[in-house]
């Protein structure tokens, strides 16, 4: 059994607390994410449902979960869940996520 720091648990806390702010976009696809694990500050996530393999998950861990997640106090890292895109493909999208924030 993994034992984790005071820290950790609050963390983990206020992660959930973030994503249920979010929640409701995600399941309306029919799909779920969760907080599979938190070390140091350190975010790992796990896609649930339709949004496992979704081909629009790296879009939505982009520009709605890590966003969201990113704010949350103590947060270092966020990890995206079992990604299959590629880093370029990730950096495009962060790309125009940026160019439409800013618009």
């Amino acid at each position: 059994m993994t034992e984790f720091s005071s820290e950790d648990l609050a963390l983990r806390d206020r992660l959930n607390m973030a994503l249920g702010e979010i929640r409701p976009r995600i399941r309306g696809h029919a799909g779920d994410v969760i907080v599979a694990d938190v070390v140091d500050g350190r975010v790992r996530l796990d896609f649930l449902g339709a949004c496992r393999g979704c081909p629009a998950q790296a879009f939505t861990f982009l520009a709605v979960v890590e966003p969201a997640l990113l704010a949350v106090e103590g947060v270092r890292s966020v990890a995206p869940p079992r990604s299959v895109s590629s880093p370029a493909v990730r950096e495009r999208i962060r790309n125009v996520i940026g160019a439409t924030r800013s618009s």
